[in-house]
């Protein structure tokens, strides 16, 4: 029994670290929604989300495997001027607001809250007639409970194609990516395997 129960500890030691590698990185796609814009920041509503990958069950596609929303904050000055961008030409976005990404569970991994986070910054850009992207950097918590952070990014083809109108339903896609779990995760969990693996060394000697 005793034997046994060292070397349950020993598989622990090893599938531990394999646990905290296993949502490494992570990518979300999704499509559609209705994008809502003013100087007040973006809103984004009913867009699917069509890919996940990562969460050990390698890439998952489908038309409808759940949904991302989010809320940006406040529109900011443009660069080098005291004013601020719009919906039309473009503008810094304030950090803050709120992003979700929410699996359905019709998949493996993609179920319930697969992340959830804040804008650290982004950028909303006018690119060519009826074309703008929104970009930024998101960090929060996966729904394993790991921190993650990454870029976020969401092009749009508007209707009508000449310029944002809100509530906009054009052509829209967005990704996702996130790197998971933070280093100092890593060197907490590392930390915690070389103790244990030393108690049990200890433990098979006496």
């Amino acid at each position: 029994m005793k034997k046994k129960g060292l070397f349950l500890l020993a598989v622990l030691a090893l599938v531990l670290p394999l646990a905290a590698f296993a949502d490494d990185s992570l990518t979300f796609t999704s499509s559609g929604g209705t994008l809502y814009g003013s100087s007040q920041g973006f809103t984004l509503t009913s867009d699917q989300l069509t890919g996940v990958s990562g969460f050990g069950y390698g890439t998952i596609t489908g038309q409808k495997l759940g949904s991302v929303t989010f809320t940006t904050n406040l529109l900011g000055p443009l660069p080098g001027v005291t004013y601020a961008g719009n919906v039309l030409d473009g503008s810094p976005i304030q950090a803050g607001g709120t992003m979700t990404i929410t699996g359905n569970g019709s998949a493996p991994g993609a179920s319930g809250v697969l992340f959830t986070g804040t804008f650290d910054q982004a950028t909303w850009t006018y690119v060519s007639a009826g074309n703008y992207t929104l970009t930024g950097i998101v960090s929060g918590t996966t729904g394993t409970g790991n921190s993650a952070s990454g870029q976020f990014s969401l092009a749009i083809a508007t209707t009508p194609i000449s310029v944002f109108t809100t509530p906009n339903t054009g052509t829209m896609s967005t990704t996702t990516t996130l790197a998971v779990p933070e280093p100092g995760e890593l060197s907490l969990l590392g930390t915690g395997m070389l103790g244990l693996m030393g108690a049990i060394r200890r433990k098979m000697k006496a």
